[in-house]
């Protein structure tokens, strides 16, 4: 770097993981680009100035190629699953940006792009699915909100139902991932009455009340 004299980019891929940054992006010197970090002269934790949004937005949108991961006819193992985690969080952090920038527009876009392209019902369900569905509450689409919400958390409340018809021993192996599912679900519900969606808010109610007990939650 010192010899480069910043005369040439300098990047590192976001699959690589955090103990090979050598703990550049401890000092917020990091900024996304897309499936890349850029390694500059900064020292940033802001949202926006951590992310390029035109780059990253140009690269998630227009130039990547996502293959045929969205068709029910191929399968996704368990490296393509991390693959597709991988490229989520990449639009998680570029649809965050461009909500604390109010840019709705493109957030609207960068979110409708993931889920055409990484469609939870061929690639997963995984919280980074649920997170993307809430945002759209926040950039005021309702509508899309309560569809992709209501489909993540019909997944995870059958995944609670088929956890706790398990034995003792069987259900303790799994418990991290039902305490995640039981977490997820008070954050949807949370969502519906902060959005007033109360029909959505009845419908997993009796869930929560259902597994309250097993999670030590008072009433």
């Amino acid at each position: 770097l010192n010899q480069n004299k910043w005369k040439r980019p300098v990047y590192f891929a976001t699959t690589v993981g955090g103990q090979n940054y050598l703990g550049l992006d401890r000092n917020g010197q990091f900024v996304l680009t897309g499936m890349a970090y850029q390694v500059l002269p900064i020292n940033s934790t802001n949202k926006i100035t951590s992310v390029d949004v035109d780059k990253t937005y140009e690269n998630l949108m227009t130039k990547f190629k996502y293959g045929n991961v969205a068709s029910p006819k191929v399968y996704s193992d368990e490296t393509v699953r991390r693959m597709v985690t991988s490229h989520r969080m990449s639009f998680m952090r570029l649809t965050e940006a461009l909500i604390v920038s109010n840019d709705t527009t493109r957030a609207c876009d960068v979110i409708d792009k993931h889920f055409e392209v990484f469609p939870p019902q061929t690639t997963g369900y995984d919280n980074i699915v649920f997170m993307l569905g809430s945002d759209y509450y926040r950039i005021g689409n309702i509508e899309k909100g309560n569809k992709y919400v209501d489909d993540f958390l019909k997944q995870n409340s059958q995944y609670l139902r088929w956890g706790f018809s398990l034995n003792h021993n069987q259900r303790n192996s799994i418990m991290p991932d039902l305490q995640n599912c039981f977490a997820l679900l008070q954050q949807g519900l949370q969502t519906f009455m902060q959005y007033e969606q109360k029909e959505l808010l009845d419908k997993y109610m009796p869930d929560y009340q259902r597994y309250a007990t097993h999670f030590q939650v008072k009433e």
